[in-house]
């Protein structure tokens, strides 16, 4: 029993002190006061937040019946803030998409190159199957799939696309058959929905219609011309959106480890605060700065050491209750709130065993056809970027062969070869921040890629100009046509880069 007692004990601890933690870190982002002039719901959630803390002495008391009452009100604003976070990364995309846009039109021109230091003979000089052999290893450098899935998402943004539309439709399908939703449709709606927000933005339900004035600001910035000052205002409103999900952050952290400490009807103040010698004066420290007291500037500019303390403390204790042989009930939805995180929203787990039911699997199905769609609507350079997004995105299914062709591929016959250069530096240079250079992998662990089985039958797919005459390859920058047509078609470019397709 005490077992039982001393993780119920540590678990509401640990989420006291989340909480107080997650209080100061929105009353210290520098948009806690302008979201009344952002978005009016967020504003209410915020001004109920901090009501509730003033009020908690008086809600964890003995016989105090509204818990469940503010239990059920967390729960309603969960939904709301997850939607406004979907809403600003929506943005967020968008924005991106568009800088990505601008600074390749920008970097493809002779004073971006002289101001790197760089000349179109410079182009010749890389060896691009050798950049392959690079990026190959260093997805492949690590024997777990969660890494190998995070650094093939560094990568992908800025591999070329050069695969048929056909064939990219085929991988994404096999590829987001292994991430693992519960089979109901409801799940697989959703997740749907959260995947065609990542190849587009606009395509997030209720797109515009939260922090309006984010977006209209983001289509202000669509009209400037100087390069200066476009870049200085996306920044700025990059800075604005990367604020505001941090302040969703705290807030949801608020709501989530809050719960918690509404889950015990027997739980007073008193015993909450006991729990820690801490526990009452931070409490009442960030009450202070809440109240605009006098000895605010002077709590708030030693909380955070103090706060951190105590959570390395009672994070040891929890490590220490976690490996029970014997785990109370209550302690695992603890634990469940605690892991709980807005960003769960665009994360996925993955397995490579998932058995569907066809209800599940036909609403894949009509995501792909939806996609292709997307596809088929989009400008060559729009789509490519969106592609190549999208596919960092989603599980890495591709075996490391498969991924080498990939790689080699993307660099050969482009039309405009300074994006070949553009994309080889944005590639080395991950590789150079994540230390690949500095890394040798041993005999063992070559023996190992070298002869790793395809988790897909993907690479017969990706020779795909190994079918036109080699003096007919097509200025793909320009036109689709070897891009996009799976047939023996011979494609003809002129000087004008039109193109002539024909049987």
């Amino acid at each position: 029993m005490k077992q039982n007692t001393d993780q119920l004990s540590t678990g509401v601890a640990y989420s006291y002190i989340e909480y107080i933690n997650a209080y100061l870190n929105l009353l210290n982002n520098s948009l806690y006061f302008s979201v009344e002039y952002l978005d009016e719901e967020t504003f209410v959630i915020q001004q109920e937040l901090k009501n509730i803390f003033l009020s908690l002495p008086q809600l964890l008391s003995s016989g105090n019946t509204d818990r469940e009452d503010y239990a059920h009100k967390l729960l309603e604003f969960r939904p709301i803030l997850e939607q406004k976070y979907r809403i600003l990364n929506a943005y967020q995309r968008e924005l991106n998409h568009f800088l990505t846009i601008k600074q390749n039109k920008e970097a493809l021109t002779d004073s971006y190159l002289e101001s790197v230091g760089l000349s179109d003979e410079d182009i010749h000089t890389i060896d691009f199957n050798h950049l392959a052999t690079d990026c190959t290893n260093f997805v492949f450098s690590n024997k777990s799939e969660e890494i190998r899935q995070q650094h093939a998402a560094q990568l992908f943004p800025y591999i070329p696309i050069k695969i048929t539309k056909d064939n990219y439709l085929s991988y994404v399908q096999k590829s987001i058959q292994h991430i693992a939703i519960e089979d109901t449709v409801e799940s697989a709606h959703f997740l749907t929905s959260i995947l065609m927000q990542l190849f587009d933005g606009k395509s997030c339900p209720e797109y515009g219609q939260h922090f309006k004035d984010l977006l209209v600001t983001f289509e202000e910035l669509r009209q400037i011309e100087d390069a200066e000052d476009f870049f200085e205002e996306a920044d700025l409103l990059q800075e604005t959106l990367t604020t505001l999900l941090n302040l969703l952050h705290s807030m949801f952290d608020m709501l989530c480890t809050l719960s918690n400490l509404l889950l015990f009807d027997q739980l007073d103040f008193t015993d909450l605060t006991n729990l820690h010698v801490s526990f009452f004066d931070l409490y009442h420290s960030v009450k202070a700065i809440l109240n605009h007291e006098s000895d605010a500037q002077i709590f708030s500019s030693t909380l955070i050491e103090r706060i951190e303390g105590v959570q390395t403390e009672l994070k040891e204790d929890m490590r220490k209750v976690s490996q029970s042989s014997e785990i109370d009930p209550l302690f695992t939805l603890i634990q469940t709130y605690l892991s709980m995180d807005l960003g769960q929203l665009f994360g996925f787990a993955v397995q490579k065993e998932t058995h569907y039911s066809p209800e599940v699997l036909s609403i894949f199905n009509a995501f792909i056809n939806d996609l292709r769609e997307k596809l088929l609507s989009l400008p060559t350079a729009e789509r490519k970027l969106r592609m190549q997004y999208f596919i960092s995105n989603i599980p890495f299914v591709m075996s490391q062969k498969t991924l080498q062709l990939y790689i080699e591929q993307a660099f050969k016959n482009m039309a405009q070869p300074r994006r070949g250069l553009l994309a080889a530096m944005q590639l080395h240079s991950i590789l150079d921040q994540e230390n690949y250079f500095g890394l040798e992998l041993s005999d063992e662990d070559q023996e190992l890629l070298s002869h790793e089985e395809d988790f897909e039958t993907f690479a017969s797919t990706l020779s795909i100009h190994d079918h036109y005459p080699e003096d007919a390859i097509c200025h793909d920058d320009h036109c689709d046509c070897h891009n996009d047509n799976d047939s023996n078609e011979h494609c003809e470019c002129d000087g004008d880069h039109d193109c002539h397709c024909h049987e």
